[in-house]
């Protein structure tokens, strides 16, 4: 796991000056592209970028506005879109996502129809039917665009690429044009694509009930009718379904009229990078400079099953020290909640990779041979160490410990495995249950290992309770 900059040895500035953005390469990066940002971007490739994608959603509900089953067919094929393959971004775990499937194509074409019978044919309406549209969370919408801009992304790559001196030997046809982009560093098979990162925002702006509200209570122009015809809504918060039964009922025109209208006066946030608010962004440094810190282990060259499980239990021990020392600050969003676990599996992936590298160790992240993937397997020639790794606000803690893994660590022919536990909760029954089946020797060949991540004291703090 590495960002581009430090996989292509590139200084972070040259690509700051280009405005590209450094993605983490293997895992999806959770940032959208913003669409109210687009008018912003310096990027030439994307001068156009906003009035094509509005084109496309115009073209869209020409075809619903038919009324013809086969062109409202045609409109549904228009929304689908396939994750664009190397982008990088969204709330995947690995760099390709889910895209927007055929079955949430029809539902997005239907919801679309139903918007525009009560009147309104703004193009502008695709951005905030995600706020009526229980299945269209940030990913998807981030998917849609990316499908429908993946010509302007594949020509800000080929350009980015070709000015940074990065090899281009992938090459990919669409649309009557042939690319010349950079082969994937994890697959032959896709390219790795780049984004402006002057485009892109953690959650798209349409779909924040804040946002919306405080663009109405803010906007003089909006204020008044947002307080007749859609205050009473909002105050109440309903979920997708309400929110949409509230739209296309009575004065459904004037209620649809005035959303698109608070949207349009929502002010482009464009988000700062250097501070990541939202956390999503600095951890990889901050991983990076913090596990520095941390005193590394000595793994001793590997060739039989006994070695190889010692150099995991070191590298689990080193990821424990990381946390539970540094790493519990970095640990937690805005509002107090841990992080998911797929952060914290970034970061044992972070540390562990270069560690297995130097000892030739073998580590392959959510490996599946059938049975469900595994969240990491550690090989070395025939024989490997499995890892599953859960937090204990996971209500499936036990059973993964004492079901899920052993299916795995069979599936993999591993003959040892690490359940890592990182303790985000003060309490945990799971936890406690697992614990139990370890002092009841029911644990078989799987070694059990707390990573306490809770929150800690400042030493001043813990001085006044002494006292």
């Amino acid at each position: 796991m590495q960002k581009v900059s430090d996989y292509y040895k590139i200084k972070p500035a040259e690509l700051k000056k280009r405005d590209v953005f450094d993605s983490i390469i293997g895992t999806d990066n959770p940032y959208f592209f913003d669409t109210s940002l687009l008018p912003f971007t310096e990027a030439k490739e994307f001068e156009s970028a906003r009035e094509e994608l509005l084109n496309h959603f115009k073209k869209v509900i020409a075809l619903i506005k038919t009324g013809k089953e086969a062109y409202f067919k045609k409109a549904v094929s228009m929304l689908r879109q396939p994750d664009l393959r190397g982008a990088g971004t969204g709330y995947g775990e690995r760099d390709d996502g889910a895209g927007v499937g055929p079955k949430l194509a029809e539902i997005l074409a239907q919801n679309a129809k139903d918007l525009i019978e009560s009147g309104n044919d703004d193009p502008i309406l695709f951005e905030v039917i995600g706020m009526m549209t229980p299945e269209f969370g940030p990913d998807r919408l981030g998917d849609l665009v990316n499908g429908i801009l993946q010509k302007n992304i594949y020509r800000f790559t080929e350009r980015i690429a070709g000015e940074l001196g990065i090899e281009c030997d992938f090459e990919l046809k669409y649309d009557k044009e042939t690319f010349k982009l950079p082969a994937h560093p994890l697959s032959s098979k896709k390219p790795i694509l780049f984004f402006p990162e002057s485009v892109l925002s953690p959650l798209p702006i349409a779909l924040s009930w804040e946002d919306v509200y405080a663009a109405a209570v803010f906007n003089h122009e909006t204020r008044e009718k947002f307080n007749e015809f859609l205050k009473p809504l909002f105050e109440d918060k309903p979920d997708k379904k309400k929110f949409k039964e509230y739209l296309t009922s009575d004065n459904s025109k004037e209620r649809v009229e005035t959303l698109l209208e608070v949207y349009k006066a929502i002010e482009p946030d464009k988000y700062d990078f250097e501070k990541d608010p939202a956390g999503h962004y600095r951890w990889y440094e901050d991983a990076k400079e913090i596990f520095n810190e941390v005193k590394r282990p000595i793994i001793k060259e590997v060739s039989t099953l006994k070695e190889l499980i010692e150099a995991v239990d070191l590298i689990i021990k080193y990821f424990k020290r990381g946390i539970e020392n540094h790493m519990w600050k970095h640990s937690y969003e805005l509002d107090g909640t841990p992080k998911n676990e797929a952060y914290f599996q970034s970061l044992f992936l972070l540390i562990a990779e270069p560690l297995c590298a130097e000892k030739n160790i073998d580590v392959a992240p959510e490996s599946d041979k059938g049975r469900g993937p595994v969240d990491f397997k550690l090989s070395r020639g025939s024989e490997n160490v499995t890892v599953e790794m859960k937090l204990t606000s996971n209500t499936n803690l036990a059973k993964g410990f004492k079901v899920q893994l052993p299916i795995y660590a069979k599936a993999e022919e591993s003959k040892h495995s690490y359940f890592v536990v990182v303790k985000t909760t003060e309490v945990s029954t799971q936890l406690e249950k697992v614990e139990q089946l370890v002092e009841d020797e029911e644990s078989g060949n799987i070694t059990l290992r707390v990573v306490n991540a809770l929150p800690k004291e400042s030493a001043s703090k813990a001085k006044k309770v002494d006292e």
